[in-house]
């Protein structure tokens, strides 16, 4: 372990090692003397401090917070990006919460650290002449997709160190440096109409001087431990509970029934919670009695309708220590189970989102990453956590249930990680012949809300006020040619009423 002390991460004040041994500094840059250790220590965790409050840090400590090689953590309790960054990203990395392990790319200079060969990644792509704040966060922002997983914790006990803010010019630069170019206009656009604020020359020197950064390699894999691969041959007792709210799919769900019997781990119990409205109706599911299964099955019928009520049905019912969320429509590699609780294991994770394509289709994505959503039909989470969160019923029949259920396992500080490599193949099936659209309380209205409340009500809880508002500008400008209104000003009047009408039904849905 490595520790580098600055100030305001501007200036190296100086380094050294576990024992208190001095390190010699060819710069007095932070970022260059940060990128030098790394390059001479790539092996060991480099630690960066505030002067400030290194006396009141414990280097082991920090290290044992680290749960793999490709993390990047950070303390802090505030951020280096004043709040406008949010008109230009709607993801789930900005509205952090301040008292768990948050994912984020929101990184600070007070206190954090890296594995050092982690860091000499980015050594020709980063700028490391903006300062350490800079600096970390578009590691962390060029890194997130290429797999580093970035975390920020609360300082809980030791000081807090003012932290100078980004300017408006620097958010023009790293916008420029790290989004596409149109994002440039739409963050001007959004600065004049919210905050009246007219930035041109600073958007217009950021275009000019600026280009986007890639990071072209692909980071080193993490290298697993040999406990690890042990742990392969006591997965029996890392028991898995499998949950799948069912309407009018029978012959698909008797495949997926199929799939789990033919794992090479079986699945402790598999809950099916099967909806039909109809009061007099029986079940589909016949072949749950008549067939011979490998594990215990529990099926409810209930003549309720809505995925959220029946998953939290089902989740109530789990016994074992993970829980598969699993749509009634997937095929199911016999290997899965087996390689998803090693990937958890591997990755020292409790919740994981596993890719769920239609065949045929090609996965984009190429390194195991941070998720800015949740997949609900494709997940393996750590039993208690799932209970404790259960799915927002204010979502049913809409959209949304599944991306607020990620965004209230990350309040708890669980980050969910998306695995590209073991997958599961989602069918699309036809919906059930007695599934019927969904009539809302605001079908009639003579204004129709617009988004979706439920997408709505989605923007109001899990996003910042600067997210909603950039979310808002982007929507008006995309529904315009869509439309038949072409008298913009009318135009803009119009939708602010359907805005404002889904915002009032976001509120009802949310009492």
């Amino acid at each position: 372990m490595i520790i580098l002390e600055h100030t305001s991460g501007l200036v190296a004040v100086r380094a050294y090692d576990a024992k208190k041994q001095e390190i010699s500094l060819q710069t007095i840059n932070a970022c260059e003397a940060l990128l030098f250790l790394a390059k001479k220590f790539p092996n060991e965790h480099i630690i960066w401090v505030e002067a400030k409050l290194s006396s009141q840090i414990n280097g082991e400590v920090l290290k044992s917070q680290f749960s793999h090689q490709r993390e990047v953590l950070t303390f802090s309790n505030t951020n280096y990006f004043p709040a406008c960054i949010g008109y230009v990203e709607n993801s789930s990395f900005l509205k952090v919460n301040p008292n768990v392990k948050y994912p984020t790319w929101q990184m600070s200079s007070q206190l954090g650290g890296a594995l050092g060969s982690q860091l000499l990644q980015f050594k020709n792509t980063v700028s490391e002449e903006m300062g350490l704040d800079y600096m970390l966060c578009s590691i962390a922002k060029l890194g997130q997709p290429k797999g580093l997983c970035c975390y920020r914790l609360p300082l809980e006990t030791l000081n807090t160190v003012d932290v100078k803010q980004a300017t408006t010019s620097i958010v023009f630069k790293f916008v420029r440096q790290h989004y596409r170019l149109q994002w440039q206009f739409l963050l001007l656009f959004n600065l004049i109409v919210f905050e009246n604020k007219w930035p041109i020359l600073y958007m217009l020197k950021s275009v000019c001087t600026q280009k986007r950064l890639h990071l072209k390699n692909s980071l080193p894999t993490i290298q697993v431990k040999k406990e690890v691969f042990a742990q392969q041959q006591q997965q029996q007792q890392q028991q898995l509970d499998v949950i799948i709210p069912t309407i009018g799919r029978a012959s698909y769900l008797y495949d997926v029934l199929k799939d789990l019997s033919n794992q090479t781990i079986l699945p402790e119990t598999v809950i099916i919670v099967e909806q039909n409205p109809k009061e007099n109706a029986s079940t589909e599911l016949d072949y749950i009695k008549t067939k011979s299964w490998q594990f215990k099955i529990i099926h409810q019928f209930i003549h309720e309708t809505g995925a959220c009520n029946a998953r939290n049905i089902a989740l109530q019912l789990v016994k074992s220590s993970w829980v598969f969320m699993a749509d009634d429509d997937i095929r199911i590699a016999s290997n899965f189970i087996e390689k998803a609780l090693i990937d958890l294991n591997v990755h020292s994770n409790t919740a994981m989102t596993f890719s769920c394509l239609k065949e045929g289709e090609t996965e984009q994505i190429k390194n195991l990453i941070q998720w800015n959503a949740f997949g609900s039909g494709c997940s393996i989470v750590e039993s208690d956590i799932a209970k404790k969160v259960g799915f927002d019923t204010s979502f049913e029949n809409g959209f949304g249930e599944d991306a607020a259920f990620g965004n209230d396992l990350r309040n708890r500080g669980v980050d969910v990680l998306y695995n590209p490599f073991t997958s599961l193949t989602h069918l699309k099936a036809p919906i059930g012949g007695f599934r019927q659209p969904v009539k809302f309380l605001w079908n009639d209205d003579k204004i129709k809300p617009k988004p979706s409340p439920t997408v709505m009500l989605f923007q109001l809880k899990h996003r910042t006020p600067e997210q909603v508002k950039g979310y808002k500008s982007l929507l008006f400008l995309k529904f315009y040619k869509k439309q038949n209104i072409k008298n913009p000003i009318r135009y803009v009047r119009v939708m602010k009423q359907r805005w404002n009408a889904s915002v009032k039904w976001a509120n009802y849905l949310d009492k």
